[in-house]
């Protein structure tokens, strides 16, 4: 269930949307989707600009809860889209992933098909 979505606009229209799940108690989180229009994909890093604005957010709920020192983001793949999904975490957003996840993304990054399953990403945000 998404419980908060981080937009961006370009003059009046939706180009890009990050849409996560906060678990009650602020300690995790779970990235559900995050999409871009074709046309604004490229140099201006919408994805990058997205995934900032959500860090941002959740660490502004979170700073509302004492004593939390770190939220935990993750996020699980599907099969059609594990090898490059993992590329684009990892790679472009700086996250984190198990074995597989990792060596799937590196070879992404060699244009080199992976067998796709399913890997689990995460971020853990320091507040």
């Amino acid at each position: 269930m998404c419980n908060a979505v981080v937009c961006m606009r370009q003059a009046g229209e939706l180009v890009g949307l990050l849409a996560i799940h906060v678990e009650p108690g602020m300690r995790k989180c779970v990235v559900q989707t995050i999409h871009v229009a074709p046309k604004v994909r490229g140099p201006w890093k919408v994805p990058n600009h997205l995934w900032e604005r959500a860090r941002a957010y959740v660490a502004g709920l979170a700073h509302a809860n004492k004593g939390l020192k770190v939220v935990r983001f993750s996020l699980e793949l599907p099969c059609c889209m594990s090898q490059k999904g993992a590329h684009f975490w990892i790679y472009r957003m700086g996250w984190d992933g198990d074995e597989m996840s990792r060596k799937a993304a590196a070879e992404w990054g060699k244009e080199t098909k992976w067998v796709p399953g399913s890997y689990s990403l995460w971020y853990h945000l320091q507040l």
